[in-house]
């Protein structure tokens, strides 16, 4: 494969992660927003905050466009490694605070209304007093 084939199909993938990335964003403010106006329901899907990782794709395809010299090129990816773990540790913990206000907010885990999948779930909160059928 040529490699302008194979950065024009890499292109596509950065959009569709920057993309990823703007859905997280909205589900997130959404989220927020219920909570604010305490809404009966709320549904989202369990662990969305991890799209937000997929900006790395466009940042590692950018960075592989660049010749850098080899000592450049060790610090920069030991840096990316270590914003990456930085990111997975900060996107657990927005994970956990955002299941923190829900509960603090008076909404309640509803089971019988969540729908696991294979990879995901899409979690169901009630405002409490609601009853979970």
């Amino acid at each position: 494969m040529k490699k302008s084939t194979a950065h024009g199909i890499l292109f596509f993938f950065d959009i569709a992660s920057i993309l990823a990335c703007f859905y997280a964003i909205r589900e997130f403010n959404e989220i927020i927003d219920l909570i604010a106006v305490n809404a009966e329901r709320i549904t989202f899907q369990s662990y969305f905050s991890f799209y937000f990782l997929t900006i790395f794709v466009p940042i590692i395809h950018g960075t592989s466009l660049i010749n850098w010299n080899e000592s450049t090129k060790k610090a920069l990816n030991i840096f990316l490694v270590a914003v990456f773990l930085i990111t997975v540790t900060g996107l657990y913990s927005l994970n956990l605070w955002l299941e923190t206000k829900l509960t603090d907010s008076n909404y309640t885990y509803c089971t019988f209304q969540s729908n696991k999948m294979t990879f995901s779930e899409f979690k169901t909160y009630l405002k409490a007093g609601i009853e979970c059928k």
